[in-house]
């Protein structure tokens, strides 16, 4: 069930990212990462409000619609992401990740 016609929190735990219904401050939705993994950082998609990119300590970046739950994309990166600041050019189509990494 897609998430609408409210307003939502969203809050990383080493595992999982949480999603509060800000009316009811009840949790609404989780999308958990594996037990070998823990999240290092997290940013909400700037084209698409209802997508987060999930950065996890196996150097990877998941791309999550919050809203259902359903995973979209995975990425490998070569190093683990410690920060992550999403950003969109002017006149595109798709987001920038900008990221710290060691």
């Amino acid at each position: 069930m897609k998430l609408t016609s409210s307003r939502y929190l969203l809050l990383a735990t080493e595992r999982m990212v949480q999603v509060y219904s800000i009316e009811t401050s009840l949790l609404v939705r989780t999308f958990t990462v594996s037990r070998f993994e823990r999240i290092t950082t997290y940013a909400l998609s700037h084209i698409n409000s209802d997508h987060v990119y999930v950065a996890t300590s196996d150097k990877r970046i998941i791309l999550v619609d919050w809203t259902t739950g359903n995973e979209i994309a995975k990425y490998k990166t070569e190093l683990r992401v410690l920060k992550m600041q999403v950003a969109n050019t002017e006149n595109s189509d798709h987001d920038t990740e900008y990221c710290v990494v060691v």
